[in-house]
């Protein structure tokens, strides 16, 4: 079964927790990827391949792997995509779909909303092409981004 929805808006969250270790990391920076790494097309969003990571170089040269940041005691990053939208009941789509067959055009295609001059929305799970980032900085002695 296909849903079709109209997408409204897209949300990229990096939420972070304690860890589970009793060590306090000395000192430390949050490595946050810009926004334009999450655009995979004018359309198209995904999370890159590094997202978010920690680092004890001011820098971000030196990467932290998740399991060295754990055990550093830096707090654990998850990482959530939220995407939402309007949809409708099966009795009002078969009518669109009539409605816009009868129109001339093909009802399952993206054909309608290239017509609108709608944009169109695509998910990607590709691996992004990793490029360096030294910006949105957080550190752990200075909780303001900088």
């Amino acid at each position: 079964m296909h849903v079709k929805v109209v997408v409204d808006w897209v949300t990229f969250t990096w939420a972070f927790s304690p860890t589970t270790r009793s060590s306090c990391p000395s000192q430390g920076w949050l490595f946050i990827c810009p926004d334009a790494q999450l655009r995979s097309g004018p359309c198209s969003f995904r999370w890159p391949e590094c997202a978010a990571y920690w680092s004890r170089d001011p820098l971000g040269a030196v990467r932290l792997s998740p399991e060295e940041a754990e055990e550093a005691g830096f707090p654990l990053i998850t990482l959530k995509l939220r995407a939402g939208g309007e949809s409708w009941d099966s009795i009002d789509y078969a009518a669109l779909w009539q409605f816009h067959q009868g129109k001339g055009f093909t009802p399952d295609s993206q054909e309608i909303a290239r017509h609108l001059g709608y944009p169109l929305y695509q998910l990607c799970d590709e691996v992004a092409v990793e490029t360096p980032f030294a910006h949105g900085k957080l550190s752990l002695s200075n909780p303001n981004v900088h």
